[in-house]
């Protein structure tokens, strides 16, 4: 068994018998109702524990927030007008040009 292998197996070994602790699978279970705050007190709190204690799952948390900010910043212009269509006798002439280059 490899190093990275056995470190991992310890950890969750670790993480299950420290009272109050989750694993790094329930924590990505959690992840959804911890943004939206539907955790319980006792649920969120346990979270935040094993995000404290565990980097992998706390590098998980920052790339899932930046996820949702960058899709929400995608459709935050929703109602902004689609662009006009373009000309096709431009877009065969650009094409043309390139193909003389």
């Amino acid at each position: 068994m490899g190093a990275g292998r056995l470190g991992r197996r310890l950890k969750a070994v670790t993480m299950r018998r420290m009272p109050g602790m989750i694993t790094c699978a329930e924590f990505e279970r959690f992840v959804v109702d911890h943004y939206e705050g539907a955790l319980s007190e006792p649920e969120r709190r346990r979270f935040e524990r094993h995000m404290a204690l565990c980097p992998p799952c706390r590098v998980s948390w920052q790339s899932y927030r930046k996820a949702v900010a960058l899709g929400r910043g995608l459709f935050a212009e929703e109602d902004r007008d689609a662009p006009a269509p373009v000309d096709e006798g431009l877009v065969a002439a650009v094409l043309a040009a390139r193909r003389d280059e």
